[in-house]
Protein backbone atom coordinates (compact mmCIF):
# COMPACT_ATOMS: atom_id res chain seq x y z
CA UNK A 1 0.00 0.00 0.00
CA UNK A 2 1.28 3.67 -0.76
CA UNK A 3 2.06 5.89 1.60
CA UNK A 4 0.62 9.57 1.93
CA UNK A 5 3.81 11.37 1.88
CA UNK A 6 2.18 14.65 3.00
CA UNK A 7 0.56 12.84 6.02
CA UNK A 8 3.75 11.29 6.91
CA UNK A 9 5.94 13.81 6.95
CA UNK A 10 3.58 16.08 8.41
CA UNK A 11 3.58 13.16 11.67
CA UNK A 12 7.28 12.78 11.40
CA UNK A 13 8.16 16.59 11.06
CA UNK A 14 10.16 16.97 14.62
CA UNK A 15 11.98 13.64 14.20
CA UNK A 16 13.34 15.12 10.66
CA UNK A 17 14.33 18.13 12.53
CA UNK A 18 16.33 15.79 14.77
CA UNK A 19 19.56 16.59 12.44
CA UNK A 20 19.95 20.01 13.44
CA UNK A 21 21.00 21.00 17.50
CA UNK A 22 18.20 19.99 20.41
CA UNK A 23 15.72 22.23 20.22
CA UNK A 24 15.31 22.20 24.36
CA UNK A 25 18.64 23.41 24.52
CA UNK A 26 18.21 26.05 21.95
CA UNK A 27 15.11 27.06 23.46
CA UNK A 28 16.47 27.33 27.02
CA UNK A 29 19.79 29.55 24.88
CA UNK A 30 17.44 31.78 23.71
CA UNK A 31 15.64 32.53 26.29
CA UNK A 32 18.62 33.71 28.55
CA UNK A 33 21.21 34.83 26.27
CA UNK A 34 20.93 39.01 25.07
CA UNK A 35 21.39 40.27 21.30
CA UNK A 36 25.22 41.14 22.61
CA UNK A 37 26.13 37.74 23.41
CA UNK A 38 24.87 36.11 20.78
CA UNK A 39 26.89 33.20 19.31
CA UNK A 40 27.06 31.25 16.07
CA UNK A 41 25.36 28.49 18.73
CA UNK A 42 22.72 30.62 20.43
CA UNK A 43 21.43 32.73 17.67
CA UNK A 44 18.65 32.16 14.89
CA UNK A 45 18.29 32.70 11.76
CA UNK A 46 20.11 35.29 9.56
CA UNK A 47 22.13 36.43 12.79
CA UNK A 48 22.96 32.78 13.38
CA UNK A 49 24.32 32.61 9.70
CA UNK A 50 25.85 35.62 9.84
CA UNK A 51 28.15 34.95 13.03
CA UNK A 52 29.10 31.26 11.53
CA UNK A 53 29.79 33.08 8.50
CA UNK A 54 32.25 35.44 10.15
CA UNK A 55 33.67 32.40 12.12
CA UNK A 56 34.23 30.31 9.43
CA UNK A 57 36.28 33.77 7.72
CA UNK A 58 38.98 33.17 10.53
CA UNK A 59 39.40 29.77 10.45
CA UNK A 60 37.45 27.17 7.70
CA UNK A 61 37.49 24.09 9.81
CA UNK A 62 35.05 21.34 9.70
CA UNK A 63 33.68 22.38 12.84
CA UNK A 64 32.83 25.68 11.26
CA UNK A 65 30.91 24.43 8.47
CA UNK A 66 29.25 22.01 10.08
CA UNK A 67 27.99 24.69 12.61
CA UNK A 68 27.03 26.80 9.96
CA UNK A 69 25.11 24.01 8.36
CA UNK A 70 23.32 23.79 11.16
CA UNK A 71 22.07 27.19 11.19
CA UNK A 72 21.67 27.12 7.74
CA UNK A 73 18.78 23.80 9.15
CA UNK A 74 17.12 25.93 11.30
CA UNK A 75 16.56 28.72 8.48
CA UNK A 76 14.95 25.99 6.52
CA UNK A 77 17.78 27.03 3.66
CA UNK A 78 18.55 23.39 3.37
CA UNK A 79 20.80 23.19 -0.17
CA UNK A 80 23.13 26.00 1.92
CA UNK A 81 23.32 23.59 4.37
CA UNK A 82 23.92 20.22 3.11
CA UNK A 83 26.87 22.49 0.86
CA UNK A 84 28.35 22.96 4.50
CA UNK A 85 27.88 19.74 5.36
CA UNK A 86 29.58 18.17 2.54
CA UNK A 87 32.69 21.16 3.41
CA UNK A 88 32.79 19.21 6.60
CA UNK A 89 32.90 15.82 5.54
CA UNK A 90 35.85 16.90 2.96
CA UNK A 91 37.83 18.53 5.48
CA UNK A 92 37.41 15.42 8.03
CA UNK A 93 39.66 12.35 8.03
CA UNK A 94 38.23 8.68 7.67
CA UNK A 95 38.95 7.62 10.76
CA UNK A 96 37.68 11.28 12.02
CA UNK A 97 35.46 11.18 15.03
CA UNK A 98 32.92 13.53 14.11
CA UNK A 99 32.56 12.05 10.62
CA UNK A 100 29.40 9.71 10.86
CA UNK A 101 27.70 12.79 12.27
CA UNK A 102 28.41 15.28 9.20
CA UNK A 103 26.94 12.21 7.25
CA UNK A 104 23.85 11.83 9.64
CA UNK A 105 23.04 15.67 9.65
CA UNK A 106 23.25 15.87 5.72
CA UNK A 107 21.35 13.17 5.48
CA UNK A 108 18.78 15.01 8.12
CA UNK A 109 18.86 17.95 4.97
CA UNK A 110 18.32 15.64 2.54
CA UNK A 111 15.11 14.19 3.92
CA UNK A 112 13.85 17.77 4.58
CA UNK A 113 14.72 18.05 1.07
CA UNK A 114 12.07 14.76 0.19
CA UNK A 115 15.59 13.53 -1.36
CA UNK A 116 15.30 9.94 -0.04
CA UNK A 117 17.37 8.44 -2.24
CA UNK A 118 20.41 10.60 -1.13
CA UNK A 119 19.13 10.66 2.99
CA UNK A 120 19.33 7.02 2.95
CA UNK A 121 22.87 7.24 0.96
CA UNK A 122 24.13 9.53 3.90
CA UNK A 123 22.50 7.60 6.65
CA UNK A 124 23.85 4.11 5.75
CA UNK A 125 27.08 6.01 5.68
CA UNK A 126 27.15 6.86 9.21
CA UNK A 127 26.13 3.44 10.39
CA UNK A 128 28.58 2.09 8.88
CA UNK A 129 30.93 4.31 10.14
CA UNK A 130 29.33 3.94 13.63
CA UNK A 131 26.62 1.46 13.80
CA UNK A 132 26.17 2.50 17.50
CA UNK A 133 24.04 5.67 16.18
CA UNK A 134 20.87 3.66 16.49
CA UNK A 135 18.34 6.46 15.95
CA UNK A 136 19.91 6.36 12.43
CA UNK A 137 17.99 3.28 11.49
CA UNK A 138 14.96 5.05 12.31
CA UNK A 139 15.19 7.73 10.58
CA UNK A 140 16.55 5.87 7.55
CA UNK A 141 13.45 3.85 8.09
CA UNK A 142 11.13 6.91 7.67
CA UNK A 143 13.43 7.67 4.79
CA UNK A 144 12.63 3.94 3.04
CA UNK A 145 8.79 4.75 4.18
CA UNK A 146 8.41 7.66 2.06
CA UNK A 147 9.93 5.96 -0.59
CA UNK A 148 7.25 3.05 0.10
CA UNK A 149 9.38 0.64 0.78
CA UNK A 150 7.86 -0.60 3.53
CA UNK A 151 9.91 -4.13 4.20
CA UNK A 152 13.11 -2.28 4.90
CA UNK A 153 11.58 0.65 6.57
CA UNK A 154 9.83 -1.47 9.58
CA UNK A 155 13.58 -3.39 9.17
CA UNK A 156 15.52 -0.22 10.45
CA UNK A 157 12.95 0.32 13.08
CA UNK A 158 13.24 -3.22 14.13
CA UNK A 159 16.98 -2.80 14.55
CA UNK A 160 16.21 0.53 16.51
CA UNK A 161 14.00 -1.65 19.08
CA UNK A 162 17.50 -3.27 20.24
CA UNK A 163 18.91 -0.30 21.64
CA UNK A 164 16.53 0.75 24.90
CA UNK A 165 17.46 3.89 24.71
CA UNK A 166 16.09 4.66 21.22
CA UNK A 167 12.88 1.54 21.54
CA UNK A 168 10.75 4.39 22.87
CA UNK A 169 11.29 6.38 19.53
CA UNK A 170 11.26 3.78 17.11
CA UNK A 171 7.76 2.38 18.75
CA UNK A 172 6.35 6.08 18.10
CA UNK A 173 7.88 6.09 14.42
CA UNK A 174 6.48 2.66 13.58
CA UNK A 175 3.32 3.54 14.75
CA UNK A 176 3.25 7.26 13.07
CA UNK A 177 3.70 5.10 9.61
CA UNK A 178 1.33 2.28 10.70
CA UNK A 179 -1.12 4.85 11.42
CA UNK A 180 -0.90 6.47 7.66
CA UNK A 181 -1.26 2.60 6.13
CA UNK A 182 -4.86 2.41 7.43
CA UNK A 183 -3.86 -0.10 10.31
CA UNK A 184 -4.99 1.96 13.71
CA UNK A 185 -5.35 -0.51 16.51
CA UNK A 186 -1.58 -1.70 15.90
CA UNK A 187 -0.32 1.79 15.72
CA UNK A 188 -2.47 2.77 19.35
CA UNK A 189 -0.10 -0.98 20.62
CA UNK A 190 3.02 0.65 19.34
CA UNK A 191 2.16 3.83 20.97
CA UNK A 192 1.00 2.53 24.61
CA UNK A 193 3.92 0.66 24.40
CA UNK A 194 6.03 3.72 23.70
CA UNK A 195 4.04 5.48 26.69
CA UNK A 196 5.15 2.45 28.77
CA UNK A 197 8.59 2.94 28.69
CA UNK A 198 8.42 7.04 28.41
CA UNK A 199 4.89 7.96 30.40
CA UNK A 200 5.58 11.38 29.10
CA UNK A 201 5.82 11.54 25.82
CA UNK A 202 3.31 13.76 24.27
CA UNK A 203 3.82 12.32 20.60
CA UNK A 204 2.74 9.58 21.48
CA UNK A 205 -0.49 10.72 23.48
CA UNK A 206 -0.74 13.13 20.06
CA UNK A 207 -0.52 9.46 18.09
CA UNK A 208 -2.94 8.23 20.00
CA UNK A 209 -5.60 10.97 19.88
CA UNK A 210 -4.76 10.70 15.96
CA UNK A 211 -5.53 7.02 15.66
CA UNK A 212 -9.04 7.42 17.60
CA UNK A 213 -10.00 10.08 15.60
CA UNK A 214 -9.49 7.76 12.24
CA UNK A 215 -11.35 5.08 14.17
CA UNK A 216 -14.13 7.89 14.69
CA UNK A 217 -13.89 7.93 18.32
CA UNK A 218 -14.33 11.55 18.55
CA UNK A 219 -14.32 11.87 22.32
CA UNK A 220 -11.75 9.49 23.33
CA UNK A 221 -9.43 11.71 20.68
CA UNK A 222 -9.32 14.87 21.95
CA UNK A 223 -9.35 13.21 25.78
CA UNK A 224 -5.36 12.78 24.16
CA UNK A 225 -4.60 16.11 22.95
CA UNK A 226 -5.65 17.38 25.98
CA UNK A 227 -3.46 15.01 28.10
CA UNK A 228 -0.86 16.02 25.73
CA UNK A 229 -1.21 19.38 26.30
CA UNK A 230 -1.70 18.82 30.15
CA UNK A 231 1.71 16.73 30.07
CA UNK A 232 3.28 19.66 28.04
CA UNK A 233 1.85 23.21 28.35
CA UNK A 234 4.30 24.44 26.46
CA UNK A 235 3.62 22.36 22.95
CA UNK A 236 3.38 23.84 19.95
CA UNK A 237 2.38 20.83 18.24
CA UNK A 238 0.29 19.74 20.64
CA UNK A 239 -2.03 22.66 19.78
CA UNK A 240 -1.63 22.22 16.49
CA UNK A 241 -2.86 18.29 16.66
CA UNK A 242 -5.62 19.41 17.94
CA UNK A 243 -6.57 22.29 15.95
CA UNK A 244 -6.07 19.64 12.68
CA UNK A 245 -8.38 17.72 14.82
CA UNK A 246 -10.82 20.15 14.88
CA UNK A 247 -10.39 20.90 11.40
CA UNK A 248 -10.79 17.64 10.53
CA UNK A 249 -15.00 17.42 12.14
CA UNK A 250 -15.49 20.76 10.97
CA UNK A 251 -14.83 22.91 13.64
CA UNK A 252 -12.94 25.82 11.79
CA UNK A 253 -13.43 28.22 14.95
CA UNK A 254 -11.69 25.96 17.43
CA UNK A 255 -9.13 25.19 14.93
CA UNK A 256 -7.99 28.49 14.38
CA UNK A 257 -7.70 29.17 17.84
CA UNK A 258 -5.56 26.77 18.19
CA UNK A 259 -3.24 27.31 15.48
CA UNK A 260 -2.97 30.86 16.33
CA UNK A 261 -2.21 29.57 19.91
CA UNK A 262 0.62 27.49 18.90
CA UNK A 263 2.20 30.49 16.59
CA UNK A 264 1.81 32.60 19.64
CA UNK A 265 4.49 30.78 21.38
CA UNK A 266 7.71 32.47 20.58
CA UNK A 267 10.22 31.20 17.73
CA UNK A 268 12.10 29.38 20.05
CA UNK A 269 9.32 26.92 21.10
CA UNK A 270 8.43 25.81 17.36
CA UNK A 271 10.40 24.73 14.68
CA UNK A 272 10.30 26.84 10.88
CA UNK A 273 8.93 24.09 9.26
CA UNK A 274 5.91 23.72 11.72
CA UNK A 275 5.48 27.25 12.03
CA UNK A 276 5.61 27.42 8.25
CA UNK A 277 2.86 24.76 8.10
CA UNK A 278 0.64 26.21 10.95
CA UNK A 279 0.98 29.52 9.20
CA UNK A 280 -0.48 27.61 5.66
CA UNK A 281 -3.42 26.00 7.05
CA UNK A 282 -4.35 28.98 8.92
CA UNK A 283 -4.90 30.44 5.69
CA UNK A 284 -7.03 27.52 4.43
CA UNK A 285 -9.31 28.09 7.43
CA UNK A 286 -9.73 31.42 6.59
Amino acid sequence: MQINISAFAAIVMILALSAWPDMTSASTLALTTTASEATCFSARGEQAIALCTAELAKQKSADAFSNRAGAYGFAMQYDEAVADYTSAIQLTERDGVMLPTYYQNRAGAYFAMNKYELAIEDYTKALDLNPKLSTDFVSRGQAYAALNTDKEAFADFDRAMKDKFVKPLALRVRADLLLTRGEPDRAIQDYQDCLKLQPGNVYAMIGIGNAYLKKNMTDSAFSQYDLALSTRPICPECLIARGSAFAKIGNKEKAMADYKAALAFPDQFIAPSVKKEAEATIRQLQ
